[in-house]
């Protein structure tokens, strides 16, 4: 890994647990959501006019970046829905954990090699996982959960996805804006079918800057993934568990000593799983 791709995976780390942060700031979480996807929207769009290349250079490009946004659309849903029901700190750790759990299986259908190493990670994330708990700890925590792991699917998903478009030569901000111009109208309608007619009541501020610094991180993270092995990106990036969990500390959560530990394990599982071999 280049020391270029090397900074811009921890940007990325970093930038991606400030905006669930920010987004966790906001009252109404659902619209905050869709003000997200619109400025993520916008902004790589607008970049997809100037970047150098061709956006979509094969049909496979633009049907990966097509259903990378089916997935952006539940991840969404699935993300709003554990933030309105648990801390962000206990969340991002179920997401992000269970979203490797989720790829680990896959990756072995593809052909993927398994290895000792391997194993010994899986076990110490799914003991992680058990140290969290199946709730967070709050009233109503034990909802989130259904949401949190369909968020974790989803990510799984749409990695997938993107890695395979990347692959097929798409460019990164044409493949992101095409993955919120799918996702956008997915998450818009669940919002409208859960609340009604549509009302802003909402923080622009929060909003605007979740939507800007999701932007900046994603975009940072497919540059990275483009011109580094996908194992390298991917251990690097989970680190972002104990930054979200620290963004929680400053945000007023406060969680046990068994669900720090459980983090703990998660980041350290994540980051043996994805070490390159």
């Amino acid at each position: 890994m280049t020391p270029a791709a090397l900074g811009l995976t921890l940007a990325s780390a970093i930038l991606h647990a400030a905006w669930n942060a920010l987004l966790k700031r906001s009252r109404n979480l659902d619209a905050a959501s869709v003000v997200v996807f619109a400025t993520a929207l916008l902004i790589t769009a607008s970049l997809a006019l100037v970047w150098t290349g061709p956006a979509f250079p094969r049909a496979a490009a633009l049907g990966w970046a097509l259903a990378a946004g089916v997935g952006e659309g539940g991840y969404f849903i699935g993300l709003v829905g554990s933030l309105e029901r648990a801390p962000l700190g206990w969340s991002y750790t179920w997401m992000r954990g269970g979203a490797l759990l989720a790829a680990w299986p896959l990756g072995l259908l593809l052909g993927e090699r398994i290895d000792a190493l391997a194993v010994v990670a899986v076990v110490g994330m799914l003991a992680g996982l058990g140290l969290l708990g199946l709730g967070s700890g709050e009233k109503g925590g034990g909802r989130a959960l259904p949401f949190v792991l369909g968020a974790a699917v989803s990510i799984a998903g749409f990695n997938a996805c993107y890695k395979l478009a990347l692959g097929a030569g798409a460019s990164p901000p044409a493949l992101f804006a095409t993955s919120m111009a799918v996702g956008l109208p997915i998450q818009a309608l669940h919002r409208l079918l859960r609340r009604g007619p549509w009302t802003w009541q909402i923080e622009w501020g929060p909003a605007l800057g979740a939507g800007l610094v999701c932007t900046v991180a994603f975009l940072c993270y497919l540059v990275a993934l483009q011109t580094s092995s996908s194992a390298a990106v991917l251990t690097l990036r989970n680190t972002s568990i104990v930054f979200t969990f620290l963004l929680g500390w400053i945000l007023g959560e406060r969680p046990s000593r068994r669900q720090v530990a459980g983090a703990v394990l998660v980041s350290l599982g994540a980051v043996l799983l994805g070490w390159p071999r």
